[in-house]
């Protein structure tokens, strides 16, 4: 699957200097910005809704192609997230990554698993700072 992340609404780098966008890293924010598993999240389902969820096997409704590409059977839970967003999820979140270490190893990741990301826009102008929780 194709999956877009707008540059400019991307939530990623933790809380350090190489941190991108405003808010809480969720799926989607109250800000609006969203980590790199809530662009694929609404890619696969639209309608799914992702506002200050932390992870996609906590989206309680979701339809089959968001199933196929964020979800796994559990062995604890009915349900729990892929490899492909456990292996993301690490990556968006990384304070030492820059944003192109970043975007080149969500894109090796997406190979992996037979997907492909396409970056697009300009970072906001929120990049290369702290978030607001965080120390300045």
């Amino acid at each position: 699957m194709k999956i877009p992340i707008d540059r400019s609404k991307w939530r990623c780098g933790g809380s350090g200097k190489n941190a991108h966008g405003r808010g809480m890293v969720r799926l989607q924010n109250h800000e609006g910005f969203m980590c790199c598993m809530g662009m694929a999240a609404k890619a696969a389902d639209p309608d799914a809704e992702i506002l200050d969820v932390g992870l996609p096997a906590d989206v309680e409704e979701h339809n089959e192609a968001f199933r196929e590409l964020l979800l796994k059977p559990g062995k604890v839970r009915e349900i729990t997230d892929s490899d492909f967003v456990n292996d993301c999820v690490g990556i968006n979140d990384s304070a030492a990554m820059t944003a192109e270490m970043r975007e080149a190893n969500l894109q090796a990741t997406a190979e992996e698993y037979g997907h492909e990301f396409e970056f697009f826009g300009e970072y906001g102008p929120f990049g290369d700072r702290r978030w607001e929780g965080g120390a300045a």
